[in-house]
């Protein structure tokens, strides 16, 4: 496959024909079909995000970038992707950094989601998955609200009307890996 930022030129040169919206647009106001959730966790490579982020701007594009706390955590450039019109959440992987245990997780969590809000007013957050790992990071919802934290959805658990979700993980575009 090819994952070059002249091929992701293509995949945005088709999505004109859609209205193409963050994941906070998403939630906050009816968008008629067909319509494009956009989203991108920045797991890693903070100029690879930013190069992405500056072609979406050239076409009219804007979405949601998460990113990880410490790793993907940059205030510059994160300002210059926010700077572009694009969203800005919390990649959250705090249950496996607690090891399963909730209540720590739950306050990492908080603790995290201020140090984002000290730079950034986020809205939504997306849990990173780590097969490796037995938790899933979704399942905080089940004993915590994310309005509690102030956060208007959970990019997995709050687009429920999504009939296709496509991921390149693991450098490769299927539909049904996770």
């Amino acid at each position: 496959m090819d994952f070059s930022l002249s091929m992701y030129e293509e995949l945005c040169q088709a999505l004109k024909s859609y209205q193409v919206v963050p994941v906070e647009q998403y939630l906050s106001s009816p968008v008629n079909p067909p319509f494009v959730i956009l989203r991108h966790d920045v797991d890693w490579e903070l100029n690879n995000a930013l190069a992405m982020a500056r072609l979406e701007q050239e076409y009219g594009i804007k979405s949601t970038y998460y990113f990880r706390y410490p790793k993907t955590f940059n205030v510059l450039i994160i300002s210059r992707i926010r700077e572009l019109g694009h969203e800005v959440g919390y990649h959250y992987e705090v249950l496996d950094k607690a090891k399963g245990d909730y209540q720590k997780a739950i306050k990492l969590f908080g603790a995290e989601l201020d140090v984002f809000r000290r730079y950034f007013p986020v809205q939504t957050v997306c849990m990173h998955g780590n097969p490796l790992t037995g938790w899933d990071g979704r399942s905080l919802w089940q004993y915590y609200k994310l309005s509690d934290f102030g956060l208007m959805g959970e990019a997995f658990l709050s687009c429920d009307e999504v009939q296709i979700y496509l991921t390149d993980t693991g450098r490769n575009w299927n539909d049904n890996y996770n």
